[in-house]
């Protein structure tokens, strides 16, 4: 009797348990890491996971709408007018470690001493994400601007004017930030960051701002019923 081969499907589902496994390994080892290496082994390593749990490759559409709002990049404009004091208002900015409690996309910023910081952001899928960024200018009480290093891997940039309001109403804050992959797409973490992260958020952080500031907490909705009691 002729020797009858393994069936192909066995021989698939073996060798699509061993490349989950091995994006999972690739995943973890970046997490761990935590280099700027870290987004481009996480994304390959979930692009493994998927591709081991599905037997497919991400949809080439989904790849291509990420991608094209990822290479524009964004860049915001918001003024907002808060009745505080220009000084009061430029020193919760310059300990940039405040940014997290009203910018929902940042998960933590941390002061790494001599201006410089870095920035972990709130990434789909739990894909770490994180840049390191100067102070450029630094002005108490009219002026804080900072970007990332010309390697990044993100290329970050904000600008923050603090001017007297007029008629005494406390500061016109005045924010310029810009989110820009370094060239391209750099990884799947990047291009989900700049795909969820638009212009309309990013005002209303700033709105957030100007409550937390001027109220002292962040209005918030959750945990409130939907509708009306009778």
């Amino acid at each position: 009797m002729p020797h009858k081969p393994l069936e192909t499907e066995h021989n698939g589902k073996g060798a699509r348990w061993v490349t989950a496994l091995g994006g999972g390994a690739m995943v973890l080892y970046a997490m761990r890491q935590r280099s700027w290496t870290s987004p481009f082994v996480a994304a390959a390593g979930t692009a493994l996971v998927y591709r081991g749990a599905t037997g497919q490759y991400p949809a080439q559409e989904l790849l291509e709408d990420v991608a094209e709002t990822a290479d524009k990049g964004i860049r915001v404009h918001k003024a907002v007018t808060i009745q505080r004091s220009p000084e009061d208002v430029y020193q919760f900015w310059r300990r940039l470690e405040n940014l997290p409690r009203f910018m929902e996309h940042l998960t933590e910023v941390e002061d790494l001493g001599g201006g410089r910081s870095r920035w972990h952001a709130r990434v789909p899928a739990g894909l770490p994400l994180s840049w390191e960024a100067v102070i450029v200018r630094d002005e108490p009480g009219r002026l804080l601007q900072w970007e990332t290093d010309p390697d990044a891997t993100v290329q970050h940039h904000g600008q923050v004017r603090f001017l007297p309001a007029m008629g005494d109403r406390g500061t016109e804050l005045h924010v310029d930030m810009s989110y820009r992959p370094p060239l391209g797409v750099a990884g799947v973490a990047v291009a989900q960051l700049l795909n969820i992260v638009t212009e309309q958020q990013i005002k209303e952080e700033i709105r957030r701002c100007k409550h937390m500031l001027e109220a002292g907490e962040i209005p918030t909705v959750k945990g409130q019923p939907s509708g009306r009691s009778k």
